[in-house]
């Protein structure tokens, strides 16, 4: 308020300050100048202040008032996400064919979405198949998960679930944390397949069907060759590495 002449007073709340939740108005009685302070200790949203001017020369005085409003302009996002993501494992079939050996790794992610002043993660699994590296101190954002050798088939149905808790401060340092009972959590089953059916393949055929043209007789081989067609059959000499057979 701009002051009208010298016979008005300015007050608030019928006086030269006044607070709410924290949050004081203070206003000159002589040049209705006002000032808020205290915004750091405001716990509340929005406050309203009733600010009178009194004008003195008349009789009776005559009272103007006004309500002030003020409200907060909140940024940043106050419900963060966490989410994990595993990358997928194959198992192959040892040479016994009894158990299913890992072909590699799964690398952990986590993903923390928000505006946050700080964050502490920390990953756990819950598995009796394999298991996480060490962490590499905070953040805690990537780990990486190995199973174990010889797993069954049902072992690698069942897999193996890695759980994640993330402590942390919003922008409006609300915590949420382990010490406070309610940390942001996520989990992620890793994807496992199996390589083939069986997961070893079945033998190749171990007959072969073509002409062989006679063009130099090899000692240890046969003497003569059918007629092309004719159906004779010759076979691989393992021990001589020769071919041998009859018309």
């Amino acid at each position: 308020m701009d002051p009208l002449n010298s016979n008005v007073s300015y007050s608030v709340e019928g006086g030269a300050s006044a607070t709410s939740q924290g949050l004081t108005f203070s206003i000159n009685t002589s040049s209705g100048v006002y000032t808020l302070s205290g915004a750091t200790g405001w716990t509340s949203d929005a406050e309203t202040f009733s600010v009178q001017a009194t004008i003195t020369s008349e009789t009776p005085n005559v009272v103007l008032e006004r309500v002030y409003s003020i409200s907060k302009s909140k940024t940043g996002a106050d419900a963060p996400t966490v989410q994990l993501i595993a990358s997928p494992v194959s198992f192959t079939k040892n040479a016994a064919g009894t158990y299913y050996n890992p072909d590699s790794t799964s690398t952990i992610t986590a993903i923390v979405e928000g505006e946050l002043s700080t964050q502490t993660i920390r990953m756990t699994e819950n598995s009796l198949y394999g298991s996480l590296d060490s962490a590499g101190g905070p953040p805690d954002y990537s780990r990486v998960f190995t199973f174990n050798q010889n797993r069954s088939l049902q072992n690698i149905q069942d897999s193996a679930t890695v759980n994640v808790s993330v402590d942390l401060t919003l922008n409006n340092n609300t915590p949420r944390s382990l010490a406070a009972g309610n940390p942001m959590t996520a989990s992620v089953v890793i994807p496992t397949v199996i390589n083939g059916e069986s997961g070893v393949g079945e033998n190749g055929l171990r007959v072969a069907e073509g002409y062989v043209y006679y063009s130099q007789a090899v000692a240890g081989g046969p003497s003569t060759v059918g007629t092309p067609g004719s159906g004779s059959t010759y076979h691989w000499v393992a021990s001589t590495g020769n071919i041998a057979g009859s018309i």
